[in-house]
């Protein structure tokens, strides 16, 4: 739903195998031209926000599959240049990002936080609190990725998603501000906020 109905540019997001869209909106568009980052699906997405388009995101799992990633570290090195991409740091919003990555950082030690609350502290209401909040967002996390096809081992590890999340985003932030960049399609890319014209 949020995914259908954003209408703030910078704070769109995009899986290219799951969007939908009219060639006739397509062609209202600057096209790839217009695209300012490197990833190709996120940035056709924000356009469409700018020129007040419609596109539909839907998963389509059940009938394709893609294998985009061959390894755990191909996987970790997409996924981050991804994240360096679309959440580019700026004076104006590192201090929500930080802030926002020390929240996936507390979501991800939540379960053990839970247990250990549980050990030394016993039965309480604080306890209970706690305990119940960590498995709302656990089932939370483990429904919406069964319903989209993922593994049970994956869809049951929310916890380290989270953890490995936050690690992605610093050693993007770490590549993109010391110039090191990223490979993506044979060319080397460094993440940058886009001036306006």
């Amino acid at each position: 739903f949020l995914v259908n109905n954003n209408t703030i540019p910078g704070a769109t997001f995009a899986i290219g195998q799951y969007m939908f869209m009219k060639r006739d909106s397509y062609y209202r568009t600057p096209g790839y031209k217009g695209v300012k980052s490197s990833i190709d699906d996120v940035g056709i997405a924000r356009l469409f926000v700018e020129c007040k388009l419609h596109y539909a995101t839907a998963s389509i799992n059940r009938y394709v599959t893609c294998y985009m990633y061959s390894s755990m570290k191909t996987a970790f090195l997409g996924v981050e240049k991804s994240l360096g991409d679309v959440v580019i740091p700026t004076i104006g919003n590192f201090l929500p990002l930080i802030i926002a990555a020390i929240a996936l950082l507390h979501l991800a030690v939540s379960p053990i936080s839970a247990i250990l609350a549980l050990i030394f502290f016993g039965v309480s209401p604080s306890t209970l609190l706690l305990l119940a909040g960590t498995m709302l967002l656990f089932l939370g996390w483990f429904i919406g990725c069964r319903q989209d096809g993922w593994p049970k081992s994956i869809s049951a590890s929310y916890g380290i998603t989270m953890f490995m999340t936050c690690i992605m985003f610093f050693h993007s932030f770490y590549r993109n501000i010391t110039g090191k960049g990223f490979i993506w399609k044979d060319r080397k890319v460094i993440s940058k906020p886009s001036k306006k014209k």
